[in-house]
């Protein structure tokens, strides 16, 4: 079994200027959007579950895994945390 490809700013191998740029843009491609999720689904009635959900949207922003990730997930989560 080969070993898990790694993000190009973690690898220390010695790599041209051209395949690390094209690995960077590969990844930025693998990423995706994550648009959708930055707006407060119309689901959430409650004024606490909508400031739950902006709350956690805003501690993961920086993190920056929020790319791909369902909104309905993180809505149902937030809905569940506010009971």
């Amino acid at each position: 079994m080969g070993k898990s490809a790694k993000p190009v700013d973690l690898v220390n191998s010695k790599m041209s200027k051209e395949e690390r740029e094209a690995r960077k843009k590969a990844e930025q491609r693998y990423k995706g959007v994550a648009n959708k999720v930055y707006r407060c689904p119309s689901e959430l009635k409650a004024n606490r579950e909508k400031q739950l959900y902006k709350f956690i949207v805003n501690q993961l922003k920086s993190a920056a895994i929020l790319n791909d990730l369902p909104p309905p997930s993180l809505s149902k989560c937030t809905t569940t945390i506010s009971l």
